[in-house]
Formats: structure tokens, C-alpha cells, sequence
């Protein structure tokens, strides 16, 4: 399995009554409930010392896939440039942004 982080644009939303927790990935607009487990996953990313590999193993691809975890060389803020730049320099679409504004 690949060398995993967590995100840094992972942000615990609220934590609900019975403990687990919603997190909201402010990267890519995922959105999850977290329990223990779920949460020593993301902190931890070790299936190997899950006693149930394979389903930890399920949960941390679908985190990885919903971007809760990254691969460990990838720079989150490279990133965001890179987003930034292809949609600046997009000669495809125009983005126009309306002020209006009201005379007193």
C-alpha cells in the first residue's frame, strides 16, 4: 500500500452525541461521518495493525478516494496553484463577477 497523510484541509465539523464525528474535507467538498475506528485510521493509515485488514484496508481506499488521505508526496498548496493556474490561463470559459450597486 502507498505511503499515506492526512490531509491538512480536513476540518471535524461538529461531533454528535454518540461520539463519532462529521468531517468536511475542505479540498475536494467531501463529507463523512467518522467513528473511533474510522478516525485512528485516518490518524494512523495502518491496516497492517487493524485486526480486520481487509475492511480497514476498504475504508482507508475510500478515504484515500474521497481525499481524507493523500499520498505522502504530494504538496496540498502545489496543488491548489496548479487548479488555480489552469483555470486562470482557461481560454474555454469566462468567469464574470457582477457587482451590482444601488444610487442613493
Amino acid at each position: 500500500m502507498k505511503n499515506l497523510k492526512p490531509s491538512s484541509y480536513n476540518v471535524v465539523v461538529d461531533t454528535l452525541a454518540d461520539g463519532r464525528e462529521l468531517m468536511f474535507n475542505t479540498l475536494t467538498g467531501a463529507f463523512c461521518v467518522v467513528n473511533e475506528t474510522v478516525k485512528a485510521l485516518i490518524k494512523e493509515h495502518d491496516c497492517d495493525a487493524e485486526p480486520n485488514q481487509e475492511e480497514s484496508r476498504k475504508i482507508v481506499e475510500q478515504l484515500h478516494s474521497l481525499g481524507f488521505l493523500i499520498d505522502d508526496d504530494i504538496d496540498e498548496l502545489e496543488l491548489i496553484e496548479l487548479r488555480r493556474n489552469l483555470t486562470r490561463f482557461n481560454n474555454k470559459s469566462l468567469y464574470v463577477t457582477i457587482g451590482p450597486y444601488a444610487e442613493l
